[in-house]
Parts: structure tokens; sequence; C-alpha cells
């Protein structure tokens, strides 16, 4: 479009900001129109050189619609204010105007998926508004903005797992792109070590994510609990998840410095079990500087212990953990105040999933939605290092994040991929290795 010319614009010359975060109500913009019959047009809008209004989108809307079509356009480096001098007013006239300016822009309204939009795009919001009014504007937004599908997400096809992975051809080092249903977001899967420091880093591309939320393997050995089945042959695929207490410690310390390292805010799922219980106390205090507090996911049932005099659990730590705010106070949760709090009631007890071929340590979607949603906001990065079968990557299109996973097994990540397809989602494979 050619340049408009100085002095030579009507109104039809203009174009309407089609990302305008600002909303006119129908009470603002009567009375827009109003104050353009009583007192006339007073206040200048701005425009680019294209004529796209960057303020006053409402204004010019208006004097559409009461016939006012004529543009006087003045050139601005923004070195000067550029004044109006209204003539002609009355002194009522003028207080009338003044009135109108002020009580028209307080009936405006945010345009929430607008906002929401540009801050997932990386839009400075600086000196706009405090993290928690930013916060607590967006947390109005429905629970599920921005979602790809109605619903829950579906469930992982576990029992497909060699067919899927030879469908997607995973492999270690692989990166997946998976754009969100509603094109504003894209969910990273790279097929890594969630102990290694260059995987995460890849895997977030400079991103920091505002909550890590995973369920690292239990180290659950020979668990007796499981009817005389021993659990090492079918935890997990390819690990018989079954190290010394030493050396389950090691790894789960390593997990967990590579999510604080590139997270605010880690929330790590563990149920105490004879083969991680000293290990996990060892973490609590190796990172008690960092710890904050423990969610506790109480299950309604749960298989009992088969031994005598041995306590069985229908409860799982969520233990939260933060370098940058280790204070108690999760700063970005949306929930209201009085309404947080340290204890869940979830069905899901893991050894009695329908996924228990392919992973045991299944989570159910309720619980990875009551995380992400209770300690981030929509528009936030949520990191998964064990994403398993997929569920927090599935919760995050769902509840409008970005989803960031990783997981060493290429079958999971296979499982992962064809959920997200079935949400509607299209995966994209970008690298083959770090080097590609």
């Amino acid at each position: 479009m050619p340049e408009p010319k100085p002095d030579s614009l009507t109104i039809a010359d203009l174009h309407q900001d089609p990302a305008n975060a600002r909303r006119r109500t129908e009470r603002s913009g009567d009375m827009l129109q109003r104050s353009l019959q009583e007192v006339g047009a007073a206040r200048s809008i701005v425009i680019d050189e294209e004529g796209t209004i960057l303020a006053g989108n409402g204004t010019v809307e208006a004097a559409g619609k009461v016939g006012i079509t004529r543009v006087r356009v003045v050139d601005a480096d923004g070195e000067e204010i550029i004044a109006v001098r209204r003539k002609g007013l009355t002194a009522e006239q003028k207080r009338r105007l003044a009135y109108y300016d002020n009580r028209t822009a307080e009936l405006a309204e945010w345009d929430l998926d607008q906002l929401l939009a540009d801050q997932q795009a990386g839009a400075d919001f600086s000196g706009l508004w405090a993290d928690d009014e930013l916060g607590a504007l967006l947390a109005s937004l429905p629970a599920h903005a921005g979602d790809g599908a109605a619903g829950p997400p579906p469930e992982p096809e576990t029992d497909r797992a060699e067919e899927l992975q030879e469908k997607w051809g995973t492999e270690r080092g692989q990166l997946w792109l998976i754009p969100s249903a509603d094109g504003r977001r894209t969910h990273r899967l790279l097929c890594g070590d969630a102990t290694a420091a260059d995987d995460v880093a890849r895997l977030l591309d400079g991103q920091r994510a505002h909550l890590a939320f995973t369920s690292p393997p239990y180290n659950v050995g020979a668990n007796g609990k499981g009817g005389g089945v021993d659990l090492r042959e079918r935890k997990y695929r390819n690990d018989d998840d079954d190290r010394t207490e030493d050396e389950y410690g090691t790894f789960l310390l390593a997990a967990t410095d590579r999510m604080l390292e590139r997270a605010e805010t880690v929330m790590l799922n563990v149920q105490l079990l004879g083969g991680n219980k000293g290990a996990v106390i060892r973490l609590l205090w190796d990172r008690a500087g960092a710890f904050k507090d423990i969610l506790h996911w109480v299950k309604p049932s749960a298989a009992p212990h088969i031994q005598p005099g041995v306590m069985g659990s229908r409860v799982e730590w969520v233990i939260g953990f933060s370098l940058t705010n280790p204070s108690k106070r999760f700063d970005r949760s949306p929930v209201d105040r009085g309404n947080l709090w340290n204890v869940v009631e979830l069905a899901g007890a893991s050894l009695t999933n329908e996924f228990t071929d392919l992973h045991n340590a299944t989570f159910p979607p309720a619980l990875a939605e009551h995380v992400v949603t209770s300690f981030s906001r929509p528009g936030d990065a949520v990191l998964d290092t064990f994403v398993g079968t997929g569920t927090t990557l599935a919760v995050a299109e769902t509840t409008g994040r970005v989803g960031y996973g990783l997981d060493i097994e290429p079958a999971y990540v296979a499982v992962t991929l064809d959920r997200l397809s079935r949400l509607g989602l299209t995966p994209e494979l970008a690298e083959a290795t770090a080097d590609a």
C-alpha cells in the first residue's frame, strides 16, 4: 500500500489494528459516539506509515458512525508533543469533554485472548503490569484458554508402543516441534537424557520454564506389593529401575538440578518406597535451601502391602523447589488466596493403571492438570523431563501452556507424539541429532 500523504486522508483510508488488545464494549462505543455528537472530535489518534491505527481504534470507529470523515495528518518523530487546540467550546462542553475522555477509556476492556497471544509471542509487558497484576488478569480466562480440543486429553495407546515407534521412527537425539491447535504456541519434545544439561538446554532453546513438573522413576526394585510380580520386569521399558540407594540418590539429585537450572519452580512427583526413601530424604537435605513445600496427592484407594507390619501407601508427594524464590509462596499461582491447599485427592494408583506394560508410573491427567493450573499461568512454559506417555504435554496443550517434554526412551516419545496427534496436533521432526 502506498504511504499515506499528509492532509489527504479520510476515515476510509485508516485500518483498524487487527491485534488491538483493547476491546470496546457496547456501552463504551455508544458513549464515544455521544461525545462526538455533543462536543465533537477533540483528541488525536496515532497511525503508522501504512495507515494502521496504533492508538484510537475506538475513536475512529465511532467517528465513522456519526459521519465524521476527514482526517488531518501531522507527521511526528516522537520528539514533540502534538496538542489539539480545540476551539469554540462552552465552559460546560469543556467539562463534558474531559469526563467523556476519561470515562470512555474506563469502559473499554482488555481482550484477554489477544493479551495471552502477545505474551506467548514474547511481547514485553514490563512496566505495564506487575507480574501479579498480569497473572490476575489472565487468570480470569477460562481454565482451558487456547484449548486444542474439548474434554480431557486422549489416553496413551501404550499397547501399540512397538508399532508407534516404527510409525514415527523415534530415536535418541531427535527433536520434535508440535504447533498448538490455535497456532499461537509450539510445544517441543526431545528424545534425550533428563540428567544431561546439554539435552535440557537444547530442549528449551534459550527459554526458561516457569514450571517443571515431572515424575522420575521411583527405584521400585523388586517391590513386593506387586502381588508376587517382580516389578523390575515391567516398571519402565529398557530400565530395570533397580539402582542401589546411592546410585538412585545421585540420579535423582542430577535430574532435579537440571530442572532447577532451567525452571523457576520445580514440582517433583515421587512416591516413598523402600528403594528410594533415603535418597528422597537426602535430596530434601541437600537442596533444603531451594525447598518450598510439599503437595500431598492422596488416592482414595491403593493396593495394600502384602508383607505384615509394613504400611501401604495411598500418598505420593509432589515436592516444590525453587532457586529463585525458595519461600513458601508460589508467585505464579493464579489460584485465589485461601484456595491453594497442600492436599489433593485424586484416583490413579500406578499399580492399577492400564498402561503398566510400558510405563508403570503413569500419573492421571487430573493430577497434571491440577499442578499445571495451580502453579503456572496461561501462556507459561511447562517442562517435563520424564515425559513418559505425554500426560504433561497433553495438559499443556489443553490448558493453554507451552509444553517442553524430554524422555530417554524412543518408545515413550512415540506414544507421546501419537497421543498429541490425536489431540489434532501435527508433530514435525525438527532435528535428528544435536548436530543437525
